[in-house]
């Protein structure tokens, strides 16, 4: 994870320069990649970055609620991921031409967003 992550900073750092943005799913897998190492809250911030160029990006939306809930914020969680459930059912997810015919790496389903929603609710009931 520590290359792909020193890459995925060196093509965001080399579209920052060039046109003053980068492309939603470089910020995505750069929070991925933070996420897969445990570092939630720089990834909460790629996630951010990735949903100011698209907002209505569920499956950012869904791993930024997962940081939040590393993170202790299970509420915060709970909310982001009925967004996110929201804009997948609306089919604001990977946009990419081949997205269509294969599921992309960590592209999400609503499937694991249910799972994961009704886990979260059920530890919240718990937590009370």
């Amino acid at each position: 994870f520590d290359s792909a992550e020193y890459l995925m900073n060196k093509v965001i750092n080399e579209e920052l320069k060039a046109r003053n943005e980068a492309h939603h799913l470089h910020w995505f897998y750069l929070g991925i990649i933070q996420y897969e190492k445990e570092n939630f809250q720089e990834a909460t911030c790629s996630f951010d970055n990735c949903l100011k160029e698209y907002p209505q990006f569920s499956d950012a939306q869904f791993y930024k609620a997962l940081c939040y809930e590393q993170q202790s914020q299970k509420k915060e969680a709970i909310k982001l991921l009925l967004v996110a459930k929201e804009n997948l059912r609306k089919g604001y997810s990977i946009n990419e031409d081949n997205a269509f015919y294969e599921a992309y790496p960590y592209q999400i389903s609503k499937f694991m967003v249910d799972g994961t929603l009704e886990g979260f609710q059920e530890g919240e009931l718990n937590d009370k």
